[in-house]
């Protein structure tokens, strides 16, 4: 039986610092059990993927189910893949080991560009963001009721998905432009998926949620403590590339780009259609998914090519948090937007 559209794999291989100089060792033998077990999982799948030619298909590496990443779903369940004669295979898998996986060379395309895509390359990943989903962040600070605001959350848990990805690193931003100490709360990663589950709970007393997540949790009576989007400017979701895909095979890259600029089009021209693909892969209710479709259509970047400002922003982020300080850091070096800047102008989009 073929799998469903949204049916996927989560890899969440963690490992603790030890500090004694052993890190590369770690790192490979992180890289080894991620990409052993991604194989191992997809060659699982008795899907029609394995009907076709060997290696002919494409593995893009998404970071979560909702928000930006729901463009990778839609492109796969509307054909745009297809279309431009593109054979995916996608998975969802944690950044930090999509990571690994491109260092290695074993995929690829990661369906991400922000602190931890970006302080990848800048530590050595050859890679670059090649294309952007939205130029908003939708994600606010979600807390039980109890809490009236932010300083109240003070030595309570705050669930953010994935640590060093946009999501946390965005939220630390926000805590000290509202005036408190990051430092003062428990920060601790989990995955959007549960992240209903964990408020519910008690596991954690508050959540940085973009749609559709987001909008569930208000439905269920949890308030918006901070709107992190409007307190942070920077670009969310997209797709990073290795720099050897680039060179190697610009005619495939542009192709996957095409389709994701294509699929991104028809969700904002078709919001009936893409209401109903919310509320089927996301199993919610229409409502929920009317609220989740009007979030993340303020959010889209109109072009999808990667700005000078935007990508600036994100390696601020960065440097803020004590990476890469008083290094000059390029555009060049972290992205490039020439594909990205042809297919916009091949659909009619201003490019500047």
């Amino acid at each position: 039986m073929t799998p469903e559209i949204n049916r996927h794999t989560i890899f969440d291989i963690s490992r603790k610092s030890r500090g004694d100089g052993s890190a590369q060792h770690e790192l490979g033998r992180t890289m080894r059990l991620a990409i052993t077990a991604l194989f191992f999982c997809v060659s699982l799948w008795p899907s029609q993927i394995h009907a076709q030619p060997r290696g002919s298909e494409l593995i893009l590496a998404y970071p979560g189910a909702g928000g930006t990443s729901t463009i990778i779903l839609a492109a796969q369940k509307w054909g745009f893949f297809s279309k431009n004669k593109l054979n995916v295979q996608t998975v969802l898998m944690r950044s930090s080991i999509a990571n690994a996986a491109l260092m290695a060379g074993e995929m690829s395309y990661f369906a991400g560009v922000g602190p931890a895509s970006v302080s990848a390359t800048l530590s050595g990943v050859p890679s670059r963001a090649v294309w952007v989903t939205s130029n908003r962040l939708t994600f606010e600070l979600v807390a039980n009721p109890i809490f009236k605001n932010v300083a109240e959350l003070r030595s309570k848990k705050i669930g953010v998905v994935g640590l060093g990805g946009t999501n946390h690193v965005s939220l630390v931003m926000a805590l000290e432009k509202s005036g408190v100490n990051p430092k003062n709360f428990v920060i601790i990663s989990i995955p959007a998926e549960q992240s209903l589950q964990a408020l519910e709970t008690g596991h954690v007393d508050a959540f940085a949620l973009s749609p559709p997540f987001l909008v569930q949790a208000q439905s269920k009576g949890f308030k918006t403590l901070s709107d992190i989007g409007a307190l942070i400017e920077m670009p969310v979701g997209g797709m990073t590339v290795m720099v050897q895909k680039l060179r190697t095979a610009p005619d495939e890259v542009k192709r996957v780009i095409m389709a994701l600029q294509q699929t991104k089009q028809a969700f904002l021209k078709n919001e009936e259609e893409a209401i109903a693909f919310f509320a089927g892969s996301q199993n919610m209710d229409r409502q929920t998914a009317s609220k989740s479709y009007e979030l993340l259509k303020k959010s889209f970047s109109a072009n999808g090519v990667p700005t000078r400002t935007g990508m600036e922003n994100i390696v601020k982020s960065i440097q803020t948090a004590g990476r890469f300080a008083g290094r000059n850091i390029a555009f060049e070096e972290i992205a490039d937007a020439a594909l990205a800047a042809e297919v916009a102008r091949e659909l009619g989009y201003r490019v500047e």
